[in-house]
């Protein structure tokens, strides 16, 4: 089944590039214009200029982000920026965070895993992917032969090994330390111990890994291979993961709100209406949303009064503005709303979504989904209220977040959610270790 390997990361040099916490970003595809251009502030040396780098107007074929970032990642090896870990790693990586009102800690082994296509059944994808993601990630390693930030995979073991193996390392101090601006703690070990690496190998050798975060990048991976396929770069056949089982406590999953704009005739009190005579419904009154204090609070409102919903219905949360959300509920049927999918699919709170309300009632199907003009996600609710408020957006649509064992569920029978159906919380960070392809 799925083969785990350790491997040579490169890391920063703290000396002469700085404070961690001044380094690292979140994934790509969560960084907005804004917070770029703060990480590209923050330090001259910040992942985010390998990552994801500013475009210019004047950008040819020779001098763009891919090639820029490509020459900043050979400058700092070069310059003792960066450097290659002495000897092949596992990297044990703890998260501590906070979360519906508790502490959690999340526990994590980043390696690199065999790149396995997905008619082989060891990988299970659980999402659609967009074609124009996957090709902005390829350039970027093409040019630069390297992952720079890690897949978030999971795996199912009852006993719990990998707990077992952190307990041999965590009374070391680890190698790397910081809390970053959200307050999330996070902590790596280097593991250098082949007792330990060649009992996390069998650990997984009979595990199927199923991909939480990141699709795009595993995607662009098995192309990446396809391309480079008998030229002799062994690694290009790997991919960095960070894999968290199932059962650990400390795996936590928000949900994606879908917020919609560009939808011709939009009329909220007549789709009000309409959900009113349809489904189950309540007004639900909110707070001063002159504030950004008073839209939070009122998010939060949105967010508790769908926790506490009836679970015999798929509930869910509208605001199209002003002081008042509608809360419909769809009561839960067994309808196969898509007949080739199965029952698992069909009864997922995002599916219901999607074809009952954003497909039926405001004609946003497959392919305006794939185009991205009419739909876009968040998984902030007061940026989903706030986006209306401010007229970005016509209306939020606000649900419960989809559960890991509806992940299984759905993926194991070979089949994928709808885009941005899950959000495991925290992200995992990129600038920790990076996966050199070239060595």
């Amino acid at each position: 089944m799925a083969k785990v390997y350790p491997f040579r990361g490169v890391r920063y040099n703290t000396q002469k590039a700085g404070k961690l916490e001044d380094l690292i970003t979140p994934p790509y595809d969560v960084i907005s214009k804004d917070a770029q251009e703060s990480y590209y502030e923050r330090n001259p040396v910040n992942i985010i200029r390998l990552e994801l780098g500013k475009t210019y107007p004047s950008d040819t074929d020779k001098d763009n982000q891919y090639t820029r970032a490509a020459e900043y990642y050979k400058q700092w090896l070069q310059q003792g920026i960066l450097f290659h870990e002495k000897s092949p790693s596992l990297y044990f990586y703890e998260q501590e965070f906070s979360a519906y009102g508790q502490r959690f800690s999340r526990k994590g082994i980043l390696c690199t895993l065999q790149l396995e296509d997905y008619r082989n059944n060891v990988v299970i994808p659980h999402e659609e992917t967009l074609p124009k993601a996957k090709a902005d990630r390829l350039k970027l390693m093409r040019h630069c032969m390297a992952n720079f930030s890690s897949i978030f995979a999971i795996y199912t073991d009852k006993t719990n090994t990998a707990q077992q193996l952190f307990d041999q390392v965590q009374g070391q101090k680890p190698s790397m330390d910081l809390t970053d601006e959200n307050g999330i703690s996070h902590r790596v070990w280097v593991v250098q111990d082949e007792g330990i690496i060649e009992k996390w190998q069998e650990l997984m050798s009979d595990k199927q890994v199923y991909i939480a975060d990141g699709h795009h990048r595993y995607e662009t991976a098995l192309e990446f291979q396809r391309e480079m396929a008998g030229k002799g770069f062994e690694k290009c056949n790997r991919v960095m993961v960070t894999l968290v089982n199932t059962f650990d406590p400390g795996l936590v999953v928000f949900p994606t709100y879908r917020m919609v704009h560009n939808v011709p005739g939009f009329d909220a009190q007549n789709l009000k209406e309409k959900l009113r005579s349809i489904y189950k419904t309540v007004d639900l009154p909110l707070h001063d949303l002159t504030s950004t204090a008073g839209i939070e609070k009122s998010a939060q409102a949105i967010v508790d009064a769908l926790a506490e919903a009836d679970r015999d219905y798929h509930n869910f949360c509208m605001y199209t503005g002003g002081n008042q959300a509608l809360m419909f509920s769809i009561r839960r049927t067994g309808e196969k709303y898509k007949p080739e999918k199965s029952a698992e699919w069909n009864s997922l709170d995002v599916t219901i979504l999607q074809e009952k309300i954003l497909n039926q009632q405001l004609g946003i199907g497959d392919k305006e989904r794939a185009e991205g003009n009419m739909l876009a996600y968040t998984r902030d609710a007061g940026e989903a209220l706030a986006k209306v408020i401010s007229g970005e957006f016509q209306a939020s649509f606000l649900l419960n977040p989809t559960q890991t064992s509806e992940v299984i569920a759905v993926a194991g029978r070979g089949e994928k959610m709808p885009q941005k159906s899950t959000f495991y919380y925290p992200k995992l960070v990129t600038g920790l270790v990076i996966n050199p392809l070239d060595k």
